[in-house]
């Protein structure tokens, strides 16, 4: 063996992340409308930036400090307090698809549309044939991370609807829909005042591709 190549150490194993460990736990990272994204997960202001706490005897107690929301967040759906929350999640009935809907108007929420095969944005049919083959997705720290599966595409969408993200997302899909109809109010007269259109494309539909010339403009222009 030449000298100075020994044999090459061992990668230490990569450890599991929060989700995969509670995965793998049979337990639940509760989402919740809130800062983190997670629920009895909260913003600390002194050293690790995330905090556990549960109610316990009628008052709020810390379960401790975490680097992660993730992290956070399992350490509250390891707890007696966390499971049996999950439970009684678990135990309430699915949502139709109309139920759904009508609970994300009372909630002031939209269901974001993707163009994907569940048609609505962080919800993927991950489980065919079962209970709830739909599972709510969303990217939280560089990660994809699971909020839950359930019975209905609306459903999972409303779960994604419910966290920081899917706000996030429903912003930006407004803002781009108000710049989308900005540009569609002004360039057809902006054109038009140039005498003319030569293949305008948009991406509203309302405005498809077309050509004027000129002379057929001045009868209906100042």
């Amino acid at each position: 063996m030449p000298k100075g190549k020994g044999k090459r150490k061992a990668q230490p194993p990569v450890p599991p992340s929060s989700e995969q460990q509670a995965q793998a736990e049979g337990l639940v990272l509760r989402v919740a409308d809130n800062k983190t994204g997670y629920a009895g997960v909260h913003l600390h202001t002194t050293g690790k930036p995330y905090e556990a706490k549960g109610r316990r005897g009628g008052k709020q107690v810390s379960l401790g400090t975490f680097a992660t929301a993730e992290e956070a967040a399992l350490c509250v759906a390891r707890s007696l307090e966390g499971q049996e929350a999950a439970q009684r999640a678990a135990a309430a009935p699915p949502l139709t698809s109309e139920e759904a809907r009508q609970q994300a108007q009372a909630e002031g929420l939209t269901l974001v549309v993707a163009e994907n095969t569940t048609g609505y944005f962080g919800v993927h049919l991950n489980n065919p044939g079962q209970p709830k083959p739909y599972q709510a997705q969303v990217r939280r720290g560089g990660k994809m991370a699971s909020l839950g599966c359930f019975a209905t595409a609306e459903e999972a969408a409303l779960c994604v609807a419910r966290s920081p993200e899917g706000q996030a997302k429903e912003r930006k899909a407004v803002a781009n829909e108000n710049a989308i109809r900005g540009v569609a109010s002004i360039t057809p007269r902006f054109a038009l005042r140039r005498g003319y259109i030569e293949h305008a494309r948009t991406d509203v539909p309302a405005l498809a591709t077309f050509t004027v010339r000129q002379s057929a403009l001045r009868a209906v222009l100042p």
